[in-house]
C-alpha cells in the first residue's frame, strides 16, 4: 500500500505540473529602494505604475477606488486594469493606512528590531499570564513540513515559559466538526484560565472563525481575550473550487482516495461555499483579533505556490497561493502584513517574527 501511495504521488505530481505549467509571472522587473509598510526595503516590481506608487506618487485616478470596500471585486479590477503588483501595493497600503493597523505594524517592526538586537521587549513577560490554544491546519499530522502543526511556534513558546496546548482537530475533518472540537476546548479551558489566546493556521482559522462567530455565545467566550489568525482561509480557498471541476477533480479524488477521504473535504473548504457562510458569522467585539498576512509581489512568488498563485490571479488578483487578501480578514481585525511571504510563511527569521507578533498581545491599546 505504501508503494502504491508513493507511485500515486509521483504520477499526480507529473499531471499537476503539466496542468499548471503556464506562468503568469512577468519576465522582467524594476528594482527600487522604497519605504513601504513602515520599513525601507529593496523591492522588485513589474511595471512603472507600481514603481511610482512605492515612491509615493499615487496616480490621480486611483482616488476613485478609495471610497469602495477593499474586497475581491476591487482588487481584481485593479489587477486587470493595471497589474498584479499595483493591486498588491494598493491593497496592502490601504490596510496599512488604517490607524489601528499602522500602529500594530509599526510596533511589530519595532519588536523585531529589539529581538534582533537581543533585547527582549517587556511585553514577552506579560505573555506569561496568558494561556495559548493552538489550532492547526489541514493535514497537519500527515505532512509536518508545511508548518500547519504549529510545532515550531509551540516549542518556542514552551521554551519561554508560555503555557500552551495544541487542540487536536481531525486533520481531514469537516470544518463544522472541527469547530465544535475547538468550541469544547475553549469551554473546558475557561474553567481554569481567565486569559485565553487562540492561535490558528490556515484552515484552522476557518474552523476558529466558526467556533467564535457561530457556536459559542458571549458568556462562553468571556475568558478569550485574543485570536491570532495566521494565513487564515476564512472564506475558504479558491483553489478548492478548481478541484471541484474536471480535470483537477480527478486528481483530488485520487489523492483523497489514498488517504481514505472523499470530495466532501474539498467542497467543505471551497470558496463558493464558505464565502457565503462567512457572512453569517458574528464575532465578539471584546476579542482582539490579529491577522498575520503574507502576500508576495510577482517577483517574489516561490515555485511552491506558482501554479496556484496564477490560478487565483486569473479571476481574483493578489493572493498567497491559497487565499486573497480580503478573504483572510474579519471586520475590525488588526492586520500585520509581510510583503514577500506566502501561505507557508517560510522565513529564516520566523521565530523572531513570531515573538514580535505575540508581543502585540501584551501591548495596551490607546
Amino acid at each position: 500500500m505504501k508503494l502504491l501511495k508513493n507511485i500515486s504521488f509521483v504520477a499526480i505530481g507529473i499531471i499537476t505540473c503539466f496542468i499548471i505549467s503556464g506562468s503568469c509571472l512577468p519576465k522582467k522587473n524594476i528594482k527600487v529602494t522604497a519605504r513601504f509598510l513602515g520599513q525601507t526595503q529593496l523591492i522588485s516590481v513589474s511595471d512603472s505604475i507600481a514603481l511610482r506608487m512605492l515612491r509615493g506618487d499615487i496616480p490621480y485616478d486611483f482616488m476613485r477606488f478609495d471610497h469602495r470596500n477593499l474586497d475581491n471585486n476591487l482588487v481584481r479590477e485593479i489587477s486587470k486594469t493595471y497589474s498584479m503588483d499595483v493591486a498588491t501595493i494598493y491593497a496592502l497600503n490601504r490596510l496599512y493606512e488604517i490607524p489601528q493597523n499602522k500602529e500594530a505594524q509599526n510596533h511589530y517592526l519595532s519588536f523585531i528590531d529589539s529581538l534582533k538586537n537581543n533585547i527582549a521587549p517587556i511585553q514577552i513577560e506579560k505573555l506569561k499570564s496568558k494561556y495559548f490554544l493552538f489550532i492547526p491546519g489541514f493535514g497537519y499530522k500527515d505532512d509536518a513540513t508545511t508548518g500547519a502543526d504549529l510545532a515550531r511556534q509551540r516549542r518556542l513558546f514552551s521554551d519561554l515559559g508560555l503555557e500552551n496546548k495544541l487542540i487536536e482537530t481531525n486533520e481531514y475533518g469537516l470544518s463544522e466538526s472541527n469547530a465544535q472540537i475547538i468550541a469544547n476546548e475553549i469551554i473546558e479551558a475557561s474553567k481554569f484560565k481567565t486569559d485565553i489566546v487562540l492561535v490558528s493556521a490556515s484552515k484552522g482559522g476557518l474552523e476558529t472563525a466558526i467556533a467564535l462567530g457561530k457556536l459559542l455565545n458571549i458568556e462562553q467566550l468571556q475568558n478569550v481575550s485574543a485570536w491570532v489568525s495566521v494565513g487564515g482561509i476564512l472564506n475558504g480557498s479558491l483553489i478548492a473550487d478548481q478541484y471541484l471541476k474536471a480535470p483537477k477533480r480527478w486528481i483530488a479524488q485520487f489523492i483523497l482516495w489514498t488517504k481514505g477521504q472523499n470530495m466532501e473535504v474539498v467542497k467543505d473548504i471551497s470558496h463558493s461555499f464558505r464565502s457565503e457562510a462567512f457572512k453569517a458569522l458574528n464575532f465578539p467585539v471584546h476579542i482582539k483579533t490579529i491577522h498575520f498576512v503574507g502576500i508576495p509581489l510577482t517577483s517574489q512568488v516561490h515555485k511552491r505556490i506558482k501554479g496556484r498563485y496564477c490560478t487565483i490571479r486569473k479571476n481574483f488578483g493578489p493572493n498567497d497561493g491559497l487565499t486573497t487578501i480580503p478573504d483572510a480578514l474579519t471586520p475590525r481585525g488588526f492586520v500585520v502584513s509581510e510583503l514577500g511571504l506566502d501561505h507557508y510563511f517560510k522565513d529564516e527569521n520566523i521565530d523572531i517574527k513570531t515573538l514580535a507578533l505575540a508581543c502585540l498581545l501584551g501591548k495596551k491599546e490607546k
